[in-house]
């Protein structure tokens, strides 16, 4: 499972986390792995130039720390129970440009924690499908400034509150060959706050060159 970087889906084009991650060894009982958790420290950071002189840019500007903890529960040999907690730090984007706010000197939205969790059953050594789903809660509210005798205009942060999402719905993974693994996920936001609400579905194909 995967999610955007940002609340405001404003991820950096061309960069995509770097961080430390720590695994820890399973825990075992009469020799059967009952638990497996990890740690990770992600910085996200631009990877394109960014210009306040230009309405578009081919990167965001924008800069974050997503840490998470990841743990997996294996109930039978056949079904597992697996969650990562995550909680996301943004920094200010003083480069940030407004057409319809001439004068914005900075914005910064607003921090968030969520919660992933799956629940797949082993149909065969390369086929596992179950139910996965997301609950997000966005902590603070996206700010922005201006500097000294600028008169903002309406709601320059667009921001109407902090959104909360819930989200359900089944998932499959299949191993196709050595060198190809897909990641199919289907997510009905059945409950969504200050977020648009709909349904998503996640297609991730991975292959090694």
């Amino acid at each position: 499972m995967r999610y955007a970087s940002t609340v405001r889906q404003r991820p950096a084009f061309g960069a995509p986390p770097r961080g430390a991650c720590l695994p820890f060894d399973p825990v075992l009982s009469c020799g059967r792995p009952v638990c497996s958790q990890r740690v990770e420290f992600d910085v996200i950071v631009p990877g394109a130039s960014h210009s306040s002189s230009h309405d578009i840019n081919p990167g965001s500007g924008f800069r974050s720390i997503n840490r998470y903890r990841a743990g997996t529960w294996p109930a039978t040999p056949n079904t597992a129970i697996g969650g990562r907690l995550n909680d996301l730090y943004n920094f200010s984007d003083s480069h940030r440009r407004d057409a319809a706010h001439p004068g914005l000197s900075s914005d910064k939205a607003g921090q968030a924690a969520w919660l992933d969790f799956t629940t797949p059953y082993t149909v065969n050594p390369a086929l596992h499908a179950g139910l996965n789903g997301r609950c997000l809660q966005q902590l603070s509210n996206d700010t922005c400034s201006f500097p000294p005798g600028a008169t903002p205009i309406g709601n320059p942060c667009g921001d109407t509150g902090k959104a909360e999402v819930f989200a359900i719905g089944p998932g499959l993974f299949r191993k196709a060959g050595a060198r190809n693994t897909w990641f199919v996920n289907l997510y009905d936001q059945v409950q969504a706050r200050k977020r648009a609400r709909g349904t998503v579905l996640n297609v991730h194909r991975v292959h090694p060159f």
